[in-house]
């Protein structure tokens, strides 16, 4: 750890930046961070099928986005076709529900 009189005198000495071997790769800005990506499970609920798909998804989109933050047209290409997608499956959902037969008791008592 750099301490107060290492920054004096490299500030006497006339040294404007600390040497590079001074500086943790966890400290910079542009560090690329996993600890979001780590999933932690504690309970069996993260067992299901949906869970696993969910996983799935957001591994692949951790992918994708990482391919596509280097530059603005991929960007704007990753965004632009994911919000088709949203509203694609936001189409299909709602299509899925006025499809749906309900399976209650429609017994007349007639």
């Amino acid at each position: 750890m750099v301490c107060k009189y290492q920054l004096f005198v490299w500030y006497q000495r006339g040294i404007e930046r600390v040497p590079d071997k001074y500086v943790l790769r966890r400290w910079c800005k542009n560090v690329k961070r996993v600890h979001p990506k780590v999933r932690i499970y504690y309970d069996k609920s993260s067992t299901s099928i949906e869970a696993r798909r969910h996983d799935n998804m957001c591994n692949l989109f951790i992918e994708v986005g990482d391919l596509a933050e280097g530059s603005e047209e991929k960007y704007d290409m990753m965004m632009k076709w994911i919000c088709e997608l949203k509203r694609e499956l936001m189409e299909a959902s709602v299509l899925c529900e006025s499809n749906v037969v309900s399976l209650g008791d429609d017994t007349g008592d007639a």
